[in-house]
């Protein structure tokens, strides 16, 4: 087990684009073990509950606690089928079966959809709530998600009400010394290049430009916590919290580029 632990470090640390390949091999290879802790992620949670007393029924205690789990993760699916709904594009529905443990859970997570299902390179994934990010890599029954916490993803956006456009990057964590980033909060991420004559202020709705090709427009990005001037001071920055809860989705929508069979978007829900 420790020269297979060894070998992963290796190969998951061997340089661009050389390891694309293995990397992706590797991933198809631990999906089925992904999806399987994924689905006893409630489980385990519910036996962790502080609440549960010993003069209660452990086994009755777990099982209702299961039961309140499975409840809401129906409600969210209904809210996802509600919003496919309305939609225009081409989307593939996916349930996320692993999220980065080692740079922390804002960087990225992995779903249980790939190119088998229509999946491509730098398409978006999105929930009933907002944005959540873009595709980064992507092997035939998986993808990773870059998410628009992570500093690397930049985002064409525009101020609703007042017009205004900008770009949009993650803010990542700030921690100190020694704490690991997988323990702490994601910052908002802040809206660069705003005209300084600009009336955005706090409160007001961020959503996708379209410019850049990427992201297609008007989907909902997230709100305005604080406005300040650049340094330069020919700008204004503005800070943006997500709309979408990045730290507790579970299952997302993938707008694909690639028509998937009919089928496949299915197979998520």
């Amino acid at each position: 087990m420790l020269g297979l632990g060894a070998a992963l470090l290796v190969v998951f640390n061997l340089p661009e684009p050389a390891a694309h390949g293995v990397k992706s091999a590797v991933r198809e290879l631990l999906v089925p073990y992904h999806s399987a802790l994924a689905s006893l992620g409630g489980w385990r949670s519910a036996r962790r509950d502080p609440s549960v007393s010993p003069q209660n029924d452990p086994a009755r205690v777990v099982a209702l606690q299961r039961l309140e789990a499975v409840e809401k993760e129906n409600d969210e699916l209904r809210r996802l089928l509600d919003f496919r709904k309305q939609l225009s594009f081409q989307v593939v529905a996916c349930d996320v079966i692993a999220r980065d443990g080692e740079a922390g859970w804002w960087r990225t997570v992995r779903v249980n959809r790939g190119t088998k299902a229509g999946i491509e390179t730098n398409d978006v994934a999105i929930t009933s709530a907002g944005l959540v990010g873009t595709v980064m890599e992507v092997s035939p029954h998986s993808a990773e998600i870059l998410l628009i916490s992570d500093p690397g993803c930049r985002v064409a956006v525009r101020c609703l009400r007042t017009g205004d456009f900008g770009l949009m990057e993650g803010g990542g964590v700030t921690g100190r010394d020694g704490e690991l980033d997988m323990l702490l909060p994601a910052e908002p991420g802040e809206m660069t290049f705003i005209p300084r004559e600009s009336g955005i202020r706090e409160g007001d709705k961020i959503v996708t430009s379209g410019l850049g090709g990427v992201f297609p427009e008007g989907l909902l990005v997230g709100y305005v916590t604080q406005v300040k001037p650049a340094r330069s001071g020919l700008f204004l920055n503005a800070r943006i919290v997500p709309a979408a809860n990045l730290a507790r989705v579970r299952q997302m929508l993938v707008i694909a580029r690639k028509r998937p069979s009919p089928l496949a978007g299915e197979a998520g829900l």
